[in-house]
């Protein structure tokens, strides 16, 4: 096999996304090359130009239809596999259940970080076009207390997504701002129909969203009566209202 760059690094073995390639590449008789098909061939030297879809999704060309509709057949498996399964799934696994083969999913996500991290900024993006959406509701309060309490109903059920909206990590600074601006805007019309408390910043109320998370496994898991989303919106409510 000609010598490749992770070869010439003195690196230990391809990176993640290669190996499917390399191991596709590497004939019946191992290394010395004798045994390669003229498709292995193609495949190394696709390889050694660095010609995969999962190394630079920001340069890459549009997918083509059918390459999109894997992507987010891949995406919604694994959005369900994190929901039941954690973060123990395996690549195999997520192919198996989305019917591909492994070397599919390799194509698209490079590491099984790379695909989790896709799914829940996802759907961090969902909450945010959401808050987005109800901004010019007829009834500000309704929209803001609905949509608080779905997204502590909805993300308290996956422990990284939790994670995430905790602690930031992985998260772009244009999704954070985002995120930001449109409980902003929530709030400001809630407290402007004289719905939501005055003294309340858009600050607050990330943060009452990510304590919300917390307490509302913590409350699912002792089996509690009380939704904790109920009892923190409550205590957001304006006086009289």
């Amino acid at each position: 096999m000609a010598r490749l760059t992770w070869m010439r690094d003195g690196r230990s073995g391809p990176p993640a996304a290669c190996r499917p390639f390399v191991f596709a590449c590497v004939g019946a008789r191992g290394a010395g090359g004798e045994g390669r098909s003229i498709e292995s061939e193609r495949s190394l030297r696709l390889l050694k130009a660095g010609s995969f879809m999962g190394d630079d999704h920001s340069s890459a060309r549009p997918l083509r239809a059918d390459a999109r509709r894997n992507r987010e057949r891949v995406l919604q498996i694994a959005q369900e596999a994190l929901a039941s399964d954690g973060l123990t799934i395996s690549f195999d696994e997520i192919a198996r259940r989305a019917g591909f083969g492994v070397g599919t999913v390799y194509r698209h996500f490079p590491t099984k970080e790379a695909l989790f991290e896709a799914v829940l900024l996802g759907r961090i993006e969902r909450f945010v076009a959401d808050a987005r959406a109800l901004a010019t509701a007829e009834d500000p309060g309704k929209a803001f207390f609905g949509w608080f309490a779905r997204v502590v109903e909805q993300a308290s059920e996956n422990q990284a997504l939790c994670d995430m909206l905790d602690s930031g990590a992985g998260m772009r600074a244009s999704l954070q701002d985002d995120l930001g601006r449109a409980v902003a805007r929530l709030l400001d019309r809630a407290q402007r129909a004289g719905a939501a408390r005055r003294d309340l910043a858009g600050e607050d109320v990330l943060d009452l969203l990510r304590g919300g998370l917390a307490a509302e496994r913590r409350a699912r898991a002792r089996a509690a009566a009380v939704r904790m989303a109920d009892v923190i919106c409550d205590g957001m409510r304006a006086k009289g209202a």
